[in-house]
Order: structure tokens, then C-alpha cells, then sequence
């Protein structure tokens, strides 16, 4: 090859490998972040910082360890700059469009050119709209209108570097995460107290009905800062909305809140949820609310004698009236199935009138006693037969167990007769005057009579022993079985059936062995 061919080929390949892998690599790391993502080129970011180690090196590391990271999403994908190029100020050029970190006030247009982006968010599912809502939010209007740097913004509940998934319980935004995330700034004394707001939200949630279910029951549906609030569009809900969003979860509640007297005071603003319930610190209502004069007591604004009181008060009994029944036919089932004695249907019946109390403690919301007595009366019915249904099965199993006593007793009383009968046969008088004892009469081994009649007498007493060993085994099995079935407990030998059994085949031996001894 001359030197004209060897020139051509040398630039064909720079060229080749300029346009076909540098430059793309360079524009795509430069690129917004779904661009990055895929780039293959070095990433002089992560070795530059790596080497200077300390600070630099721990956000690589969380780099590593994020949703950017684990998405591909490059250093190049929000900073810019070229991470192809090893040297610094060429990597970091503003022709490279290099941004560097943004200040308070840019962060959330910052996060929004991807996240604002259809294109780039319809790939993993995410919606769009955050930085929309967080501009409208109660955070976004103060940052645009304030420029107050105290602000939240993308990176203060998210994380900067070490971003994870929402769904990743280590995330600062995960379920059980939020109330802990927002409390960084809204349970800091000083800080609230420059917007004149209190700083104990934390701490009542934490007392409350519904941060005990998310934070200490680990119940996903229990509602956090966020479901109430609002996440990027963060707003405290406005006393005409307070029903509507205490509504999304307790929805039939509100249904029942809407048909009542209620409702008129909560139009004109008088009356809302956290009324009665608080905000915060909600904690699990009682039915001894209705005739209390307490925090959220129907009597702190109705007089006990007033018609409003009257009426609470009579709705407060039909509940605690279904609630003793329910626990007492609970009881009743339970006693029950200690006796071994399963009642399913009544259990079921039991679960579904459990259910007519939740909803007639929604009722109530409607304060008329007339439609929680039309709810309420026909689950009163229903645990009394269960109740009866239970008391009549543990009075059934009584009776068997009695009998089974008795059946013991006469059991016993024919064994011991038959014991006595064996001591007085067993005498030296009886041996010599019967022969019986086994082998105590010589064997005739011509055949004669006297010979015969000792073989018979032998083969009864192999017999008779058989039936001791029998009649022993199956007494301790009946005894020990008997304990288990009175004591409530279950070994696989303590069913009704199989105590009749056991009475049977015991009745039969001892029956046998008595036969034996008066042959």
C-alpha cells in the first residue's frame, strides 16, 4: 500500500471513529437524561471525582446507588459538560453546555427538563405534571413570589444525588418515610415559627389513630402527610374541603354526614370533620362520644337534655346494646369450639353482624336514632340466635361429657367387680377346688378328661391375660382422652365420636373378661 492509500485510510478511520462512536457518545451525554442513559462512553465525572475522593467520592458512590444511577442517567444528563473529555475545563465548558449545580430558586425548572418531558417520563410510567402542581402549591407560589431559599424544592424531600424509587423503602418518599421527611422543616420550632405555624404536627401524628395503623401496624392504606395534603401540589385543605378529603377514604362516612343536620353548619363553616375528630392527632373514636361533654362530645354542643342530645344518646345505646351482644355471642362461640364443637355458619354470621356495627357507626353520622335502630335491630336478632346457637351447643357437649362420665364410672365399677371376682377365684381353696390358674392342674397327656379340661383352662388363662393387657391399654387411651376432651384441648383423640368408640370396645372387653372369670 503507497503512502497516498495509507493517508486516505487513516483518515477515513478518524473520521469513522469521530462520527460513528466519539461524537455521539459526547452529544448524548451532554443530552437530556433518557440520552444519557444509554451512552457506553467514559465517564471522566465519576473518575475525576473518585480520585479526589472525600466529599466528590461519596456522591459518586450515591450516584451509584440511586434511580438516576440504576436508570442510566449520567452525571452529563443534569450537570451537562462532555464526560468523554479527560481534560477538565474542556469537560466543564460551557460549549459543552456544562450547568454545574443550580441554585435554590432553579431546582425545580432544573428537575422539570426531563421530568416536564412526555417523551422521556411515558417510558417508566411517571407522570408530568409535578412541576405544574408544585407551581400552584402553597411551597412553589411562596418560592416564585418570596424567592424565600427556607422553601421546599425538588431536592428537599427527594435527595439530590442519592434520589431513590418511591417504591424503595429506603426513599425518603416512601409510604412510611413521608411524615418523617416532612417533619424535617415543618417540626422545626425555629423555622415554623418565622411562617407563624405550629411545629407539633409530628408528634400528634404519631399519637394518632392513623399514623399508629401506617408507622406501627405497617398498614399501607393508612393515610400519611401526602394523601391529606397534597404531594408536589401541597396545599392545607381549605375548611370547605376538609369533608371532601377526610372523604376520599371514609367515603360512606361522608355519604351519611351529607343526608344529616350536619350538614348545613359544615356549609356555612361551622362545622367540619376535625370539629370532633381533630386534624393531627386523630385519634380512634368511641361510642362514649355521643353522651360525653368532652373534646368532640356531642354534649360540648348540645345539651344532654336537648332534642340533639336525646337523640345522641339513644344512638348510643342502640351501639353499645349490639356491641355487649356481639362480644357476649363471641363468648358463647368460643366456649364452643373449646368443647371441640365448630359452629362455621354462626362464626359467619357472627363476622357479618361485626360488619352492620362498622357501617352503623358511619350511620350515626347522620344523627338519626330512627336509622341506626332500622340498621341496628335486625343485627340484635341475629346475635342473640347466635348466642343461643352457642350456648345450646356448649349445654349439648356438657350432657355428652356427663354421659361419658357415667359410662367411665360404670366401666370402672364392672372392672373392679370383675377384679374381685378374679382375687376370689384365685384363692388356694378356689385353685384346688377348680383348678383355675393356668397351668395348676397336671397335664393328662393320655388324653383322658382331666387332661382336656387343664389345656382348656391353660388356653383361658393365655386368654385372659391378652384381655388385662387390652382392657389396660384402652382404659389409660379412654382416661387420657376424656382429660384432653374436658380440658378444651385437641390431640387428635378427644372427639365425641371416638369417645363412644373407645366406651364401646371397652364395654365389649370388659364384658368378655367377665365371662371368662364366671366360666
Amino acid at each position: 500500500m503507497g503512502v497516498r492509500e495509507t493517508f486516505l485510510a487513516a483518515v477515513t478511520l478518524t473520521l469513522v471513529l469521530f462520527f460513528g462512536v466519539i461524537a455521539p457518545e459526547a452529544a448524548g451525554a451532554a443530552g437530556p437524561a433518557g440520552a444519557a442513559g444509554v451512552s457506553a462512553a467514559p465517564n471522566t465525572c465519576v473518575d475525576c471525582h473518585n480520585a479526589l475522593g472525600g466529599e466528590n467520592s461519596r456522591l459518586v458512590g450515591e450516584w451509584k446507588e440511586s434511580i438516576h444511577g440504576a436508570k442510566g442517567v449520567a452525571c452529563s444528563g443534569c450537570h451537562g459538560g462532555n464526560p468523554a473529555a479527560a481534560d477538565m475545563g474542556e469537560a466543564m465548558s460551557q460549549a459543552a453546555g456544562f450547568r454545574g449545580k443550580p441554585g435554590h430558586q432553579e431546582i425545580p425548572a432544573f428537575c422539570a427538563r426531563c421530568h416536564a418531558d412526555p417523551k422521556l417520563m411515558r417510558q417508566y410510567g411517571i407522570p408530568t405534571d409535578q412541576f405544574a402542581q408544585y407551581q400552584v402549591s402553597v411551597h412553589g407560589r411562596r418560592l416564585a413570589e418570596k424567592q424565600d431559599a427556607n422553601v421546599a424544592v425538588c431536592t428537599s424531600c427527594h435527595g439530590t444525588h442519592d434520589i431513590k424509587a418511591k417504591t424503595d423503602p429506603s426513599s425518603s418518599v416512601y409510604r412510611t418515610n413521608v411524615p418523617k421527611t416532612c417533619a424535617r422543616c415543618h417540626g422545626n420550632a425555629t423555622l415554623m415559627a418565622r411562617y407563624g405555624r405550629k411545629s407539633d404536627q409530628y408528634e400528634k401524628y404519631l399519637g394518632s389513630v392513623h399514623g399508629q395503623r401506617l408507622l406501627e401496624a405497617g398498614d399501607a392504606g393508612a393515610p400519611n402527610c401526602a394523601d391529606c395534603h397534597g404531594t408536589h401540589g401541597a396545599a392545607p385543605p381549605g375548611v370547605a374541603e376538609v369533608a371532601n378529603v377526610c372523604g376520599q377514604c371514609h367515603a360512606q362516612t361522608q355519604e351519611y354526614f351529607n343526608q344529616g343536620a350536619h350538614r348545613l353548619a359544615a356549609a356555612r363553616g361551622a362545622l367540619k370533620c376535625i370539629a370532633c375528630h381533630e386534624n393531627h392527632d386523630i385519634k380512634k373514636p368511641s361510642d362514649l362520644l355521643l353522651e360525653s361533654d368532652g373534646q368532640g362530645g356531642c354534649q360540648s354542643c348540645h345539651a344532654a337534655n336537648s332534642v340533639a342530645g336525646q337523640e345522641a344518646r339513644g344512638i348510643a345505646r342502640e351501639l353499645q346494646a349490639l356491641v355487649s351482644l356481639n362480644t357476649q355471642a363471641g363468648e358463647a362461640l368460643d366456649k364452643a369450639e373449646n368443647a371441640n364443637i365448630s359452629l362455621p355458619e354462626e362464626r359467619a354470621r357472627l363476622v357479618a353482624n361485626n360488619t352492620a356495627l362498622v357501617e352503623a357507626r358511619a350511620l350515626q353520622h347522620a344523627v338519626s336514632d330512627k336509622k341506626v335502630q332500622d340498621l341496628i335491630q335486625p343485627a340484635l336478632a341475629t346475635a342473640r340466635a347466635v348466642k343461643q346457637a352457642g350456648n345450646e351447643a356448649v349445654g349439648r357437649s356438657r350432657k355428652q361429657h356427663a354421659f361419658l362420665l357415667w359410662m367411665a364410672a360404670i366401666l370402672l365399677a364392672i372392672a373392679a367387680v370383675t377384679y374381685a371376682r378374679k382375687l376370689s377365684y384365685s384363692s388356694p381353696a378356689a385353685k384346688a377346688a377348680t383348678g383355675i390358674g393356668g397351668l395348676s392342674i397336671p397335664v393328662d397327656l393320655s388324653g383322658g378328661e382331666a387332661g382336656k379340661v387343664a389345656v382348656g383352662r391353660t388356653r383361658r388363662g393365655w386368654l385372659a391375660w391378652i384381655l388385662n393387657v387390652a382392657l389396660i391399654f384402652t382404659a389409660i387411651y379412654f382416661v387420657l382422652s376424656m382429660v384432653t376432651m374436658l380440658a378444651g384441648y385437641n390431640y387428635g383423640i378427644s372427639s365425641l365420636v371416638e369417645q363412644l368408640v373407645i366406651a364401646l370396645i371397652l364395654a365389649v372387653l370388659v364384658g368378655l373378661r367377665l365371662m371368662l372369670f364366671m366360666d
